[in-house]
């Protein structure tokens, strides 16, 4: 118990918080861009009299009671947020708002709000409850003279970041069960998703070969290892402080390293094949959370 609560307790330098602000920042604004492009936000967010499937008698939603084009406003209140807590100018009101316009969103298409929206919107309120932006940001700039100022913030919101990282991947994993992920099917759910012209980018003609297809399979199994271990992340770094000989060794080698660069190559590998959107890319915004600005790999050594 006191391990735990020592490790909820204590201040960090910034950065990693500040990185992933910036980075989730350019996430989401990147998907309403997209979403404004493909002309997505008249269907989405309008009122059923404008053509779109938001029912205008409804009480809980009440930027339909704010605009006759409740689309623009929404879409705006999230672009002109998302743009002040990228910049850092007050971070904190901005993550506020933009998580509260973010519900909204949800109530307004409920088909719409993804696992990834779902999963940013915590992390959005995580940030908005920590200091990060007290540097890498416009304010900082402004307060201190410098955009990187060196300030100590609370480390309970990293650290939080870091469990819900690990939560996701562990309960994907396990959630896995259906044939194609296990030997009975061969191990081809890679590819089958691949050859999904609903969301691949380009039918693999290269897995067509036995090579090719051992090499999916491979993937597939890998991918079940990797998410049913990934606590690993938590695990090796506090036993890596026990002095033992597999503490010792564990400290020199930090094999949760592994992890979080597997990470990386899967989510790069994501964007790479098939067409899903901001999930690649909103799940890469959330790793700084797993570097520890006083050196350690996941954090979960500190204090």
């Amino acid at each position: 118990m006191k391990t735990w609560l020592r490790w909820w307790s204590g201040d960090e330098p910034a950065q990693s918080l500040a990185l992933v602000r910036v980075l989730v920042g350019l996430a989401v604004l990147s998907d309403l861009a997209t979403m404004a492009w493909v002309g997505a936000l008249g269907p989405a967010w309008s009122l059923t009299t404008s053509g779109g499937i938001v029912d205008a008698t409804r009480k809980d939603l009440p930027l339909v009671a704010m605009a006759s084009d409740p689309a623009l406003l929404l879409w705006g209140t999230m672009v002109a947020s998302a743009l002040a807590f990228t910049v850092g100018w007050g971070s904190r009101a901005a993550l506020v708002v933009f998580g509260l316009a973010s519900a909204q969103s949800a109530l307004h298409y409920p088909m719409g709000d993804r696992a990834i929206d779902m999963l940013l919107r915590n992390a959005i309120w995580i940030l908005a409850a920590s200091g990060c932006g007290a540097t890498l940001s416009l304010s900082a700039r402004l307060r201190s003279g410098t955009w990187m100022p060196a300030v100590e913030v609370p480390a309970w919101p990293r650290r939080l970041l870091v469990l819900q990282l690990v939560v996701m991947y562990f309960t994907a994993g396990v959630q896995k069960f259906g044939l194609l992920w296990m030997p009975m099917g061969d191990f081809a759910a890679l590819y089958v998703i691949l050859h999904d012209w609903g969301v691949t980018r380009a039918i693999p003609t290269w897995a067509h070969n036995p090579v090719g297809f051992f090499v999916l399979q491979l993937g597939t199994a890998s991918t079940l290892i990797w998410q049913w271990t990934y606590p690993v992340v938590l695990v090796a770094p506090a036993l890596a402080r026990q002095p033992t000989p597999w503490g010792r060794w564990l400290a020199r080698w930090r094999p949760e390293r592994a992890w979080v660069a597997l990470g990386v190559v899967f989510h790069l590998g994501i964007a790479a094949t098939l067409d899903l959107g901001l999930f690649p890319w909103g799940m890469l915004a959330l790793y700084p959370a797993l570097w520890d600005p006083r050196g350690q790999a996941t954090g979960l050594r500190g204090t």
